[in-house]
């Protein structure tokens, strides 16, 4: 995921909102010890622990992907992911922010994913479809959608439309 955008949550929490990239990236290298390394020792500004012990530890590398379009968002996710999520753009403007990834990332493992708002209680499922494949033509790999809904049942009825739609064509 991203950053964060909400200043009233880092406020909530206590946290600064302006240094939260800076947090986020000592956060990911410190993730990054404590899963390969045992016992684990980090000394950051943000983070520090010492001989922590995470049990058991992953089988295998524990994928990291970074969400967001601003230019620090795809500069963290180069330098620090092992995946890009793009979120709200439209199939063309898509396109040249992944042919940028993976100008930077071009190991097939960097995964680019897409973060969408289909909703085909409240869309034509043709649009939808279209929208799938031109993503899928501009070099998405996985789309994440969350439909705006009010209640868990109209929602849930979403998911299962959507599923019909795209994954199971």
């Amino acid at each position: 995921g991203g950053v964060g955008w909400s200043e009233r949550e880092f406020e909530a929490l206590g946290h600064g909102f302006a240094d939260r990239g800076a947090r986020t990236d000592e956060i990911i290298d410190a993730l990054r010890v404590a899963w390969t390394e045992d016992p684990a020792t980090f000394e950051g500004e943000h983070v520090s622990f010492r001989d922590v012990r995470v049990l058991p530890q992953p089988a295998h590398p524990i994928p990291i992907w970074i969400g967001g379009m601003s230019e620090r968002a795809l500069r963290r996710g180069v330098e620090k992911g092992d995946g890009h999520q793009i979120i709200g753009v439209k199939p063309h403007e898509a396109a040249p922010v992944i042919e940028r990834l993976r100008r930077d990332r071009p190991e097939e493992t960097f995964t680019i994913s897409l973060r969408t708002g289909w909703d085909p209680q409240g869309m034509d499922p043709d649009e939808i479809r279209a929208e799938a494949d031109a993503y899928a033509e501009a070099g998405v790999q996985h789309v994440v959608s969350a439909p705006w809904r009010s209640d868990l049942d109209s929602w849930l009825r979403s998911m299962e439309l959507l599923a019909e739609l795209v994954v199971g064509r």
